[in-house]
């Protein structure tokens, strides 16, 4: 199955990763050529695929960190680009799962900054973590309003933006 009909296959199922699907997507390599696909797509129609593929991504990178795996494609950069993509579906709901990616290890914990917090909008994250009763919601939000307070961060955010795009679309 090809990234396309991966794609038609999720969204004819209703937003359903089947079991078939999910087989599939056990796949580094498919995982990476999904999301280049997605650069090019809205991509608020695949926000439960890419929330999905966000827990593949922290299996992926705990199994490769206990060494249980071997990495000679850099596929581990999978989870950073799985990451932004799922940014752009705009729900600040996403902060609560990014963060937990965020301490999975040292290494994804020192790589995986503020800026993938803001997919929703800078303010719209803010103001759902000040209302949100999770527990690591203050939290969040003191370490995004932080990195935020510096006047040059919202045009880091942007030059942040365009290397992610390039290097997703140098899978």
């Amino acid at each position: 199955m090809n990234t396309d009909q991966i794609l038609a296959q999720y969204l004819s199922d209703e937003g359903e990763v089947t079991s078939q699907l999910a087989h599939i997507l056990q796949q580094p390599r498919a995982r990476q050529l999904v999301y280049k696909e997605l650069l090019a797509r809205p991509r608020p129609p695949f926000h439960s695929l890419l929330r999905q593929l966000l827990r593949e991504e922290v299996k992926y990178r705990n199994a490769r960190w206990k060494g249980e795996v071997e990495d000679e494609d850099n596929h581990f950069e999978g989870i950073y680009r799985c990451a932004y993509l799922l940014g752009g579906c705009a729900d600040p709901s996403d902060t609560l799962l990014l963060w937990d990616a965020k301490f999975i290890n040292m290494d994804v914990g020192t790589s995986m900054g503020a800026e993938f917090f803001i997919g929703a909008g800078l303010p719209e994250t803010l103001a759902y973590l000040g209302q949100s009763s999770a527990k690591d919601a203050a939290e969040i939000g003191e370490y995004v309003r932080s990195y935020f307070s510096d006047a040059d961060a919202l045009n880091w955010q942007k030059d942040w933006v365009e290397e992610r795009i390039a290097d997703i679309r140098s899978i």
